[in-house]
């Protein structure tokens, strides 16, 4: 269960913060783009580590969660203006 939160949180902010970065890197804001792709490595990092651990495994609820949760993070960044 705690897998599933932390691949949740982190694939979710990991999408998020790459759309994110996008939108950084064309309003010219190179600081500010800089910090997130830190974030954006820690995020992949920890979801790739824990989806790939899930997907060897054989684990459904994992991989599915791993995929549900980028669709969100996906989503979310149109619906939050930054």
């Amino acid at each position: 269960m705690i897998e599933a939160i932390a691949i949740f949180v982190s694939q979710a902010l990991l999408v998020f913060l790459k759309h994110l970065n996008v939108r950084l890197i064309n309003h010219h804001r190179v600081g500010l783009a800089v910090s997130v792709t830190g974030g954006i490595q820690t995020a992949w990092l920890i979801s790739s580590a824990l989806g790939i651990k899930g997907f060897l495994a054989g684990d459904w609820v994992l991989i599915g969660v791993y995929v549900a949760s980028g669709m969100i993070g996906s989503y979310l960044n149109f619906k939050i203006k930054v």
